[in-house]
């Protein structure tokens, strides 16, 4: 389904984001890359239980976003 189909919001640009997501989205994408760099497939139940240890607060609702958005993140991110 497109992501600009009824009732599916498109990601909004970074500059967008709110400062608290902002700070999920850094955080999912740091737990997504060390997963990667182990070679760890995590999904989006796992990152929300990696999250929420962190202190986070994320609804499940909202876990297909941050995990979509983190790894737009990390793939326009230049390599270290």
């Amino acid at each position: 389904m497109p992501a600009d189909a009824p009732g599916i919001p498109a990601t909004p640009p970074r500059s967008a984001l709110s400062g608290r997501d902002q700070q999920l989205v850094d955080d999912a994408s740091t737990i997504l890359r060390q997963a990667s760099d182990q070679g760890i497939a995590v999904s989006q139940a796992a990152l929300g239980r990696q999250l929420r240890a962190a202190g986070h607060t994320v609804g499940n609702d909202r876990l297909h976003w941050l995990m979509t958005t983190a790894r737009t993140a990390i793939a326009g991110t230049p390599d270290s």
